[in-house]
């Protein structure tokens, strides 16, 4: 049998370090795994178009170091669970319903 999977959608924002304390503890007492998932998109302004010559990789590369930073911070180094992160470019409902697709839980605030 599989472990299950426990998808959690994180921003950084107070509820979702409770989001994931929260699914921690449900994967602790159901044998499961932790998948952290940030969704991440270039910022834009008012509506404009962004010209495509700025360089975003500086940003992309902090999107995708912050999902495995934050677990560090609210589960500490060394989680009682095995933990995955992803960093996925796009808008976070449809990231986190992607995300989810074959997992047993979603969990997010």
């Amino acid at each position: 049998m599989t472990q299950p999977l426990i998808v959690v959608g994180v921003d950084g924002s107070p509820e979702s370090r409770h989001a994931l304390l929260w699914a921690a503890e449900h994967a602790r007492r159901s044998g499961g795994t932790l998948r952290l998932v940030y969704a991440w998109e270039p910022p834009g302004v008012a509506g404009f178009h962004v010209p495509p010559m700025l360089d975003w990789e500086p940003l992309e590369q902090q999107a995708h170091e912050f999902p495995g930073k934050f677990a560090d911070e609210v589960l500490g180094p060394s989680p009682e669970v095995p933990v995955t992160t992803r960093t996925v470019r796009g808008r976070p409902a449809q990231v986190l319903v992607d995300a989810s697709e074959h997992a047993d839980l979603l969990v997010q605030l």
